[in-house]
């Protein structure tokens, strides 16, 4: 099982499946995210995560096909057999519990089992970690039956781009949680969080229990470029990660849709370039204006490969819109002081709306005020 699952890119999820989640910093980072942009909003500029996060943070495939399939399935050998699949927690009878699922194929040892018996469990694995880790929905308790026909033929599975679809649906769910009646976020929140522990270092943070969204609400306020880590994968890093993380390192910076079954979201990292050691620039594309977020709920006879035709052409050429960089020489603060003027004037820090009740409670934000409260104590 572990060799089958190390050639399709999960043997490190294993771990990470098992992260504890810190809410209140995911609460933070959801204040602070731009549908418009598809980027998080500090005071040091605009960050994201990237492909380049997802495949070295979770060890996933980026580059192949596009994640998109049929939402209607006819049964190759019963044309009478017809299966519609939608997705969100009232579509139930066309999901599989979680927990039947895996109470029905877990095993101790899995060394005994007949090839073909021994495949249905890789997609039962598969299956549980796509629901409920890689692209979880609204349901959190069931999958849908839409992965089954992509996972019929596990090695073309393989070349998909897996990443690609998680890093899309994390998008669309970050875009959804910025709603004032959204009151949960689903994606693959696991990776948000490793990505802040991987660019985000604030001292006073690592000190205090997790569980305090007004701290960090006030550290991002007050965030310094010697608080962030911009390129926390240095040559070295790189040169020690196996080789299938590394394959298809080329579209890192590519400029495309990115396609997770019924959803596209943009990926822009020519607004981040400095997360590749790039100099900033102020000669940023907007996001495609004729773009329309739809995830197709309800919608039983669309075929997705038509809805998404250009999104998909775009994909396919992926190579041809990799985002150049310029990079830095010398200090750079010029350039970098230009892009932060420019920034500023028309980013928007505090994205989501202001309380409508004043704070009860007073919340030190700078230092002198953070020293009035330590003397009273």
């Amino acid at each position: 099982m572990i060799y089958v699952l190390t050639n399709l890119g999960f043997q490190n999820l294993r771990h990470l499946q098992f992260i504890r989640l810190d809410h209140n910093l995911i609460q933070a980072l959801v204040e602070r995210w731009c549908p418009l942009t598809n980027t998080f909003h500090f005071t040091i500029g605009e960050m994201t995560i990237t492909l380049q996060d997802v495949q070295i943070l979770l060890g996933l495939r980026i580059d192949g096909p596009a994640v998109v399939g049929d939402t209607v399935y006819h049964d190759p050998n019963d044309e009478e057999d017809v299966a519609t699949f939608r997705m969100g927690s009232s579509q139930i009878d066309s999901m599989l519990p979680l927990r039947w699922l895996r109470w029905t194929f877990y095993r101790e040892s899995y060394d005994e089992l007949a090839p073909e018996i021994f495949l249905r469990h890789v997609r039962a694995y598969i299956l549980f970690m796509i629901d409920c880790f890689l692209i979880p929905d609204t349901s959190r308790s069931h999958v849908s039956l839409q992965w089954l026909p992509l996972l019929a033929d596990v090695e073309s599975f393989n070349r998909m781009s897996i990443g690609g679809a998680v890093l899309g649906h994390l998008y669309r769910e970050l875009c959804y949680a910025t709603r004032p009646t959204r009151t949960y976020i689903a994606g693959c929140v696991a990776l948000l969080q490793v990505w802040y522990w991987e660019r985000l270092y604030i001292d006073r943070i690592r000190e205090l229990p997790a569980g305090n969204t007004m701290t960090y609400r006030d550290e991002f306020d007050g965030l310094r470029m010697s608080q962030v880590i911009m390129t926390p994968y240095t040559h070295t890093v790189l040169a020690a990660l196996p080789l299938q993380y590394h394959d298809g390192e080329e579209i890192w910076r590519a400029r495309v849709p990115l396609i997770s079954w019924k959803r596209a979201e943009w990926h822009l990292p020519d607004r981040v370039v400095r997360q590749f050691s790039g100099l900033p620039t102020t000669e940023i594309e907007p996001m495609d204006q004729s773009f329309r977020r739809i995830d197709g709920r309800g919608r039983a006879d669309q075929d997705w490969t038509v809805q998404y035709r250009d999104y998909l052409q775009i994909w396919e050429e992926r190579r041809a819109y990799v985002v150049p960089i310029i990079p830095v020489t010398g200090s750079g603060n010029q350039e970098v002081g230009a892009y932060l003027r420019w920034y500023r004037s028309w980013a928007s820090i505090y994205l989501l709306q202001p309380q409508v009740e004043p704070p009860e409670t007073f919340f030190p934000r700078l230092p002198g005020e953070r020293l009035v409260v330590r003397i009273e104590m």
